[in-house]
């Protein structure tokens, strides 16, 4: 055992360096994910028969504008970054939202045409059904 160190030490020590190197390593660019909210918006605009009735694609698009200008910044990067990558994934949520939102309602005006057309065919049956 002489020259050797003991276990604990010799991890604490590690873990303190990685934790220090984590620490001073500034975040990403939010890039990817500014990237990401731009293409949900985009796919949640094309869902969305009245864009100007959906607060979520609303909040999606305003998320993105902050993060945006946060990302383009000068002065401190590193929390201006954690926040752009924020808001953008927020960004990104909202926007699917939105699309989903968008889509049960196309859903459910098809199911009502669907119901509608099922009536109408069982009134023109009776009708027929009544003549003969």
């Amino acid at each position: 055992m002489h020259g050797r160190y003991p276990l604990p030490a010799v991890m604490a020590l590690a873990t303190s360096i990685m934790l220090g190197a984590c620490a001073s390593a500034p975040p990403p660019p939010p890039g990817d994910a500014l990237s990401e909210a731009a293409y949900a918006i985009e796919q949640a605009r094309q869902a969305i028969a009245d864009e100007s009735r959906s607060l979520p694609l609303y909040e999606a698009q305003t998320k993105l504008q902050r993060a945006r200008k946060l990302a383009d910044a000068e002065d401190d990067i590193s929390e201006n970054y954690a926040e752009a990558r924020r808001l953008a994934e927020r960004a990104t949520l909202d926007a699917r939202l939105a699309e989903a939102d968008a889509r049960r309602v196309k859903a459910e005006n098809q199911k009502a045409e669907m119901q509608e057309s099922l009536e109408i065919l069982r009134r023109e049956l009776k009708l027929e059904e009544g003549t003969q």
